[in-house]
């Protein structure tokens, strides 16, 4: 998992962000999200996709299985390897996100 600031527009960030080897398929779906405060969303992706989570209001906590707990809040994207599984925490106010998945290949 690479969590990096995003410090430019949202052109800028998939800009940088498809070069790196993320989405270097196209991106396959694109969510948004509005989470609750202190809520838990338990992350199941199907095999082989990767995803790019970028936080546009709040704070989140990403605990995946085997790696140490990151927070990122507003302005950073964290960047979910291919078929990673864990869970999602938000802290004590509500959280946008614009979720981008690739199936890779």
């Amino acid at each position: 998992m690479i969590l990096s600031p995003a410090t430019g527009s949202a052109t800028a960030i998939l800009q940088r962000m498809l070069p790196s080897g993320v989405l270097h398929s196209g991106c396959d779906d694109a969510q948004h999200w509005q989470l609750c405060e202190a809520e838990r969303f338990r992350l199941t992706p199907e095999p082989g996709t990767e995803t790019a989570l970028i936080v546009l209001e709040g704070d989140i906590t990403l605990a995946l299985e085997e790696t140490d707990p990151v927070r990122a809040h507003a302005g950073q994207v964290v960047l979910i390897p291919p078929d990673a599984r864990g869970e999602l925490r938000t802290a004590e106010r509500r959280v946008r996100l614009l979720g981008l998945t690739s199936r890779g290949g």
